[in-house]
């Protein structure tokens, strides 16, 4: 779930070639009943700032924001039925699986 419009979802999954359902709440109403964090502060983690300053220094300059920066998100996996197969709370932006995990979880999933 991303709190993107659904075309950014979208773009989202062509990029990263996931075939997974994937779902967008731009009002964020599933983020607050999974309970997901959103707290000012975790942007000052010790390691949001030091990848901050590791992609600045590479060169890496921030675009336009989308959605709240302040909400941490995480990862729900579910089969058809809805039942959660992987579940992954953030502590902090920046703090979740990769894409190349998710892809890899997804085909473990579908082989059962």
């Amino acid at each position: 779930m991303g709190q993107g419009t659904p075309a950014q979802t979208q773009a989202f999954r062509e990029e990263h070639d996931l075939r997974a359902v994937l779902l967008c709440d731009p009002g964020r109403l599933s983020f607050r009943k999974l309970g997901f964090r959103r707290e000012w502060w975790r942007l000052f983690h010790p390691r949001v700032l030091w990848r901050a300053m590791v992609v600045l220094l590479r060169g890496y300059r921030q675009g336009a924001l989308q959605g709240d920066p302040f909400q941490n998100g995480g990862v729900v996996l579910t089969d058809a039925q809805g039942t959660v197969l992987f579940r992954y709370d953030s502590l902090y932006p920046g703090d979740h699986p990769g894409p190349r995990e998710l892809a890899q979880l997804e085909r473990l999933f579908r082989s059962f």
